[in-house]
C-alpha cells in the first residue's frame, strides 16, 4: 500500500535543557521543522506520565504597537501601548476562537 503522504516525527528528550541546538528551539533554528509549517500537526506529550494527544497549529504573526506619552495631569490624552496591544490581541482571539 503506497499512500501519497509524508509523515514527520519529532522525538524530543530533555527539551528544557539549555545549550545550542537542543530541543525544539534547536530543531527550529536548524530548519528541521519547515515541513510542519503547513500542518496538520498532532502533538503527543506525556508530561503527566500518560500520553496526551492534541492537535496544534501555528499562525505566526507580528504586532507592533506605539503608545503616546502625555502629561500625568491629562492621562486621558495618552495611549498606553501595553493596554493597546492587549486589546488588539483580545480582538484577534475573539475572531479566531
Amino acid at each position: 500500500l503506497n499512500l501519497p503522504i509524508t509523515l514527520n516525527a519529532v522525538f524530543i528528550a530533555s527539551e528544557e535543557a539549555e545549550g545550542p541546538g537542543v530541543g525544539v528551539d534547536g530543531l527550529l533554528n536548524a530548519g528541521k521543522l519547515e515541513a510542519l509549517k503547513n500542518g496538520p500537526v498532532i502533538w503527543i506529550d506525556c508530561a503527566d506520565s500518560q500520553p496526551c494527544i492534541g492537535t496544534a497549529g501555528a499562525m505566526p504573526w507580528h504586532l507592533e504597537v506605539t503608545g503616546h506619552l502625555f502629561h500625568s495631569g491629562l492621562p486621558h490624552k495618552g495611549i498606553n501601548a501595553l493596554e493597546f496591544a492587549m486589546e488588539a490581541s483580545a480582538e484577534m482571539q475573539k475572531k479566531i476562537l
